[in-house]
């Protein structure tokens, strides 16, 4: 999250990490149980600008989430847990 490239990204979701109800693992899945009392889970499987783009298009709902767990994260989470959401918003943000 260092790079210029990525600072808006990072702000953004160490904005949407601090808000109420939402914590975003970007790589390690079983960050969840550091946090198990979080009530909204979202895995995005590596830090790559890629990835951190398409967590704040999901949380945003720009783009549709259509994630299903490909292990079990004990006790929370059993493989293929996960959402499919459709797109929120009316309108995506440029590329």
């Amino acid at each position: 999250l260092g790079d210029s490239e990525n600072l808006n990204t990072g702000q953004f979701v160490l904005a949407m990490a601090n808000a109420p109800g939402i914590v975003v693992a970007f790589g390690n899945p079983y960050l969840l149980a550091q946090v198990p009392s979080a009530p909204t889970y979202v895995v995005a499987w590596g830090g790559f600008p890629v990835s951190q783009r398409a967590a704040a298009r999901a949380l945003l709902g720009t783009i549709a989430v259509t994630g299903l767990l490909p292990i079990s994260i004990p006790p929370e989470a059993p493989f293929g847990a996960g959402l499919q959401i459709p797109i929120l918003s009316p309108s995506s943000p440029a590329q």
